[in-house]
């Protein structure tokens, strides 16, 4: 159950940052899905891994943590059975999620509104004193925090900030005024002191991004991201409603709409104008031959185009060009789409940088 430590620089990007640090995590729950869709009672929510690297003799700390209100809810009381052993052992997903520091011991919280959009969550916790043991064991992971998400739809990212809570010379919440404080039974680590450094975190939702694939004279949804069950529907530029299902096939020629709509409400649309000829699609426009796929890096385009678009599995743009040979060895290993367009056709295929 102790993999994380292996696979948190690689998905979370974390910074990297001196000795005695507490951190909070670059989160994108889109490839650290592990953490997202969590379930206590009636409650479904994501978790944040509070790590810290270096291993401190703790009996108590206390937290300040700037986050959107509109954005997320944290779960306060429900904190104590989140990060006990018995719940993770439950709720571990394919065995990515490590145990926590605090479990065993006390966890509790406040929310102080800060203006409009911001609020302050303030934890502190009281429990027997880590061991190294219980750090190594736990690769360092300090506790989980948990949030319900109030804009599933947010495309964010936002941000999750330490904060000692010091609004133009007032505080927040009077009684907690250090960003971070971790007592131990021979120093305390505080990041108003100096002796220990805060790392701030971000989140990014999962949510879903719609692309069009040409299969044959079929034309397919390829969603990534988004809650299932996802819905589609595909129609015409005036808002007439041709089909609902995953795949659609074309009568005319003209522009397709398709509209993608997950579990959580967030929508995503894409389109693509098509051109037939006797009733099918034209040969000359209808395939693009990528190649090699699998690729290391340096992909070829069979035909001439008149702009090739390389995405990641975000939908962000990651290459825009028009050669028939692109290189693509300074990207990450993973899967990206490559729509190339022509005479205002444009295909989408997917390749696997390896």
């Amino acid at each position: 159950m102790k993999k994380i430590i292996f696979i948190i620089p690689f998905l979370l990007c974390f910074q990297k940052v001196k000795a005695q640090s507490i951190i909070l995590p670059e989160l994108n729950l889109a490839t650290s899905f592990y953490f997202d869709q969590w379930v206590l009672s009636s409650d479904t929510f994501f978790v944040a891994p509070v790590y810290i690297d270096t291993y401190l003799d703790f009996n108590e700390f206390h937290l300040n943590i700037k986050y959107n209100h509109n954005v997320v809810e944290p779960l306060i009381s429900e904190l104590n059975q989140i990060n006990d052993d018995s719940y993770i052992m439950v709720a571990n997903y394919m065995g990515f999620a490590d145990f926590a520091m605090v479990s065993g011991g006390n966890i509790t919280g406040v929310v102080n509104t800060i203006n409009a959009s911001q609020s302050l969550l303030t934890l502190s916790f009281n429990g027997s004193t880590a061991a190294q043991t219980l750090f190594n064991s736990c690769n360092g992971n300090l506790l989980y925090l948990a949030f319900k998400k109030v804009n599933p739809c947010f495309k964010g990212p936002f941000y999750l900030q330490f904060w000692n809570g010091d609004d133009n010379g007032a505080f927040i919440n009077p009684n907690q005024t250090h960003a971070c404080q971790i007592i131990g039974t021979t120093t305390t680590h505080s990041t108003e002191t100096g002796n220990l450094l805060a790392v701030q975190g971000e989140v990014t939702f999962d949510i879903p991004q719609a692309n069009i694939q040409l299969n044959g004279n079929i034309l397919e949804a390829f969603v990534v991201g988004g809650s299932l069950p996802l819905s589609y529907e595909w129609s015409d530029k005036f808002g007439t409603v041709l089909g609902s299902s995953y795949d659609y096939s074309p009568i005319d020629t003209g522009m397709v709409v398709l509209t993608v709509i997950d579990a959580d409400g967030c929508m995503s649309v894409t389109s693509h104008n098509f051109y037939f000829s006797s009733s099918t699609i034209n040969e000359e426009n209808s395939f693009q031959t990528i190649y090699p796929n699998p690729s290391g890096g340096i992909i070829h385009l069979q035909k001439e185009i008149d702009r090739v678009v390389v995405l990641n599995t975000m939908g962000n743009v990651c290459y825009l060009g028009k050669e028939k040979v692109i290189d693509l060895t300074s990207f990450q290993k993973g899967v990206y789409l490559i729509q190339t367009t022509r005479n205002n056709y444009t295909t989408t295929e997917k390749i696997i940088l390896h």
